[in-house]
């Protein structure tokens, strides 16, 4: 009887300390984000975000596919030569994505330039090839290290990646080097952390390197098929929905918008980024044991973590709400006032986002991914056809941000319905 209490309660503690580990890593980069947005602001204008923007909607088309999505397999082999094996195989598909985009520039730069009408994008467009390389790597160093639970290298991990961009892209700025100085801010963050992680489990783990067999890449390869079969495709089609967005706005509302926006949900997705990011990734570990050992409860589980995240995140959206033109107007500049009216419009959506995403991977240990990947599709309908009826019809981007939040917020509720019905399931 005491073992079972000890257990229970260590269980609980550990996950809780590690969620803490993790968040408060995640809290020092949002606090490092805070801290610098208005020098940030203040050197760069909104068409160089604008411009931002679209060059990382770009890079996020392959980025989000760049190893084929088997970054999340990672988690999931109880052998630890298996898990090494899909870590293997991620840096090769990772590299071989990066020299296939890097094919595809220099065969139809022009034509590329020509479809964004955006003679600034094209000299940029090389530098695609280094961002995608190293958020992929980037990726799936964050997915071995959630699995050794390495929650204080990946909090590291994190810190060192915000740091090392938002330092490079002030020093940048100062350069006048307007759009550059973002682009290669952000290249340098993903590029150094991930350099200073990967050396170090290199080190750590350099024995285990023999227990690496090409045919136990395969094997993994063909196992976890589902992952770059069916959740890639979901995964490109959230990234092209999100480019999409991008997209749109920039068409139909011009550079000026599409800046203000960019720094919208930069500000309202930070804490689901972050705080969210690190929640999740705790939870894909103990839902993925719960499973694994079906010895908890799940549905209990999702529902204490859902109310958290409500009590944690309510008060956020809600000062957004309520105050978010006075405070984007007094912590950004004047220029930027027009941000926190689409903050205060979008917050709901982001809301119901926030307490969803940490949830969200319960369908990948079910091997629901079909089921997910059609209600992404639905997801995406809704944020594309809202932005193009304001901008195609009214000519009203405010309409189309009402109709984003309200539509998305219902959407997002019947999601989190689904993910709670299908966790009692059990193979």
């Amino acid at each position: 009887m005491f073992n079972k209490i000890k257990k229970k309660y260590l269980n609980k503690s550990s996950f809780i300390m590690n969620v803490t580990t993790l968040t408060t890593g995640e809290l020092i980069g949002y606090g490092i984000l805070i801290i610098t947005s208005p020098i940030l602001t203040r050197l760069y204008n909104p068409p160089d975000f604008g411009i931002y923007s679209l060059y990382m909607a770009i890079t996020t088309i392959f980025s989000v596919i760049a190893t084929g999505r088997y970054e999340f397999a990672i988690m999931l082999p109880k052998k630890e030569k298996d898990a090494l094996s899909i870590f293997v195989l991620c840096l090769i598909i990772v590299t071989g994505i990066t020299l296939l985009v890097l094919i595809i520039i220099t065969s139809f730069k022009r034509l590329i330039v020509e479809f964004f009408k955006n003679k600034s994008i094209g000299r940029l467009l090389y530098f695609t090839c280094l961002t995608i390389f190293f958020i992929g790597i980037y990726n799936t160093l964050s997915f071995w290290l959630n699995r050794k639970k390495s929650y204080n290298k990946l909090a590291f991990l994190r810190i060192s990646q915000i740091t090392s961009a938002i330092l490079l892209q002030i020093g940048l700025g100062f350069s006048k080097l307007n759009n550059i100085g973002l682009i290669l801010g952000n290249i340098g963050g993903y590029g150094i952390s991930s350099i200073c992680v990967f050396q170090n489990i290199l080190k750590k783990y350099k024995k285990n390197l023999k227990l690496i067999a090409k045919k136990d890449i395969i094997k993994n390869a063909r196992k976890y098929i589902n992952f770059p079969k069916i959740n890639s495709f979901q995964a490109l089609i959230d990234s092209l929905r999100v480019n999409g967005e991008v997209f749109l706005i920039s068409y139909f509302f011009g550079k000026e918008q599409l800046g203000l926006y960019f720094l919208t949900l930069k500000v309202l997705k930070t804490p689901s980024v972050f705080i969210g990011s690190a929640v999740s990734r705790v939870f894909f570990q103990r839902a993925s044991l719960a499973y694994n050992k079906k010895k908890e409860d799940l549905q209990k589980l999702i529902k204490k973590l859902l109310v958290g995240l409500f009590i944690i995140s309510s008060p956020i959206f809600l000062i957004i709400i309520f105050f978010g033109p006075t405070i984007f107007k007094i912590i950004f500049n004047k220029k930027w006032e027009l941000a926190g009216v689409y903050a205060r419009i979008l917050s709901p959506w982001i809301f119901f986002n926030f307490i969803t995403s940490p949830i969200s991977t319960i369908p990948f240990i079910f091997n629901k991914q079909k089921e997910l990947f059609f209600f992404s599709i639905i997801g995406n309908f809704i944020i594309f056809g809202s932005l193009f009826y304001a901008g195609y019809f009214l000519h009203n981007i405010k309409i189309g941000f009402y109709l984003i939040s309200l539509l998305m917020s219902l959407y997002f509720i019947f999601v989190i319905r689904w993910i709670y019905k299908i966790s009692e399931l059990r193979k």
